[in-house]
């Protein structure tokens, strides 16, 4: 069963995840909900290429803390809260200091839903619009033709 089903269509809290973590998860991660209530340490990032990049208030700091301290990090929210941007600034920040060897970015399919057969063009034109985040961060991160280096060899792949 997944979390999906699970959850129906309530809203998931951050104790549901975490029991549900708990429960499916065979290998023993290190795996913490967290929510805006809990204190979190202020968290930067010193990018060489770019800009700094840092949370902007108290959850973006967490958001970032919790990606640098855990295996696995889960972020809910709405739209437009910088979710995306600063999960890719971590991916790279990990590819350019050699802790991964490769970066798979992947979004939902649930969010897009069944509205993708009605939009014109093939698959590759429906979806680019929503993948379109994942690619922004990148070019500003690593900058457009390192990003498709980096995808020709592999070495990034966005699914």
């Amino acid at each position: 069963m997944t979390l999906y089903n699970v959850a129906g269509h309530e809203e998931l809290s951050p104790a549901t995840v975490q029991l549900y973590l708990n429960d499916n998860i065979d290998d023993p991660v290190k795996v913490r909900v967290v929510s805006d209530e809990d204190d979190a340490e202020p968290f930067s990032r010193n990018r060489k290429h770019r800009r700094t990049i840092s949370g902007r208030g108290k959850s973006q700091q967490q958001y970032l803390g919790q990606i640098s301290s855990n295996d696995l990090t889960i972020g809910v929210g709405p739209a437009g809260t910088g979710k995306t941007y600063l999960a890719v600034a971590s991916a790279v920040e990990a590819l350019e200091n050699d802790l991964v060897d490769r970066l798979i970015l992947v979004r939902p399919a649930v969010e897009a839903g069944e509205r993708l057969g009605f939009l014109p063009g093939d698959l590759a034109q429906k979806i680019d619009p929503y993948l379109r985040p994942m690619y922004d961060a990148l070019f500003e991160m690593m900058g457009q033709q390192k990003v498709a280096k980096c995808i020709e060899r592999n070495i990034i792949e966005i699914a």
